[in-house]
C-alpha cells in the first residue's frame, strides 16, 4: 500500500511499533487533528506516535499569543504577551530542566524562544527521534 508521496504505509505501520514504545495511529481523525496549528504550514502528518514512556502535561491554556505575525503587529504586543502569561509561559518557566517542552508550531516555539525563559520549543519528531536514538545506542 502507497500514498501519493510515494511512502510505503504498511512498512510504516511496523517499523515504529519495533522502535518507539507507543501507539502508532494512522487514522485521518488522528493526522487530521495533528495536522492543525496555527502556523501557516498545515501539512498532514504521514503517521502520529503517541508515546506510552513519556509522561506528558497538555495546556488548556488555548493559543500561545502570538499567532503567526499577529503578536508582532502594531497594538497587539501587549495581548500577545498576556496570552503567552496566562499558560504558555509559566508552565515553561515551572518545567523541570529534564522536562521537554514540546511545541510542534512554529508560533509557539517563537513564543517561548520571546519570552527569554531560558528554554526551547521542540518538535515532538524531534523528541521521538532523541528517544528512538538513545534507546539504541
Amino acid at each position: 500500500m502507497a500514498s501519493a508521496a510515494g511512502v510505503d504505509v504498511a512498512k510504516l505501520h511496523a517499523a515504529p511499533d519495533e522502535r518507539v514504545d507507543g501507539e502508532v495511529r494512522f487514522d485521518p481523525g488522528t493526522l487530521g487533528a495533528y495536522a492543525q496549528d496555527a502556523s501557516n504550514y498545515r501539512q498532514v502528518p504521514i503517521g502520529v506516535v503517541v508515546p506510552r514512556t513519556v509522561a506528558a502535561d497538555v495546556l488548556d491554556s488555548g493559543c500561545c499569543g502570538l499567532a503567526g505575525n499577529f503578536g508582532f503587529e502594531a497594538g497587539h504586543y501587549e495581548v500577545s504577551v498576556a496570552c503567552a502569561e496566562h499558560g504558555l509561559w509559566p508552565a515553561v518557566r515551572d518545567a523541570r530542566p529534564e522536562t521537554a517542552v514540546l511545541a510542534d508550531g512554529f508560533s509557539c516555539r517563537t513564543q517561548i524562544q520571546a519570552g527569554h525563559l531560558g528554554r526551547e520549543g521542540i518538535r515532538l519528531a524531534q523528541l521521538l527521534a532523541e528517544l528512538t536514538t538513545n534507546q539504541h545506542n
